[in-house]
């Protein structure tokens, strides 16, 4: 089985994390979760959330709605998947607050 809790422990505030560093993790996510049954629409949202994270102008807005969609999606994996469901809470928070802004 694969291990999560150290990625995802130290999600924390994703916000505040640099669009490289961002990037890298979300690499690291794509190539553990590329393998999971079922799995497609989270990796699918991962790369259209790291496309975004690499425009020159990033879209608050945008990134928001994406990590909703990606915590709801991450949140239906987590049964199957060990760690998801921090994941799918550290991606919500992250919607939640750029979606305040």
């Amino acid at each position: 089985h694969l291990r999560w809790t150290k990625v995802t422990l130290r999600c924390g505030d994703i916000t505040a994390l640099a669009p490289e560093a961002a990037a890298n993790n979300i690499n690291g996510w794509i190539t553990k979760l590329s393998n999971v049954d079922g799995a497609d629409g989270v990796v699918d949202g991962l790369a259209k959330l790291k496309k975004e994270l690499m425009q020159s102008e990033i879209d608050g807005a945008s990134v928001s709605t994406i990590l909703g969609e990606l915590a709801n999606e991450t949140r239906g994996m987590s049964g199957k998947v060990p760690g998801l469901g921090a994941l799918a809470s550290a991606l919500q928070a992250g919607s939640d607050k750029l979606g305040g802004m």
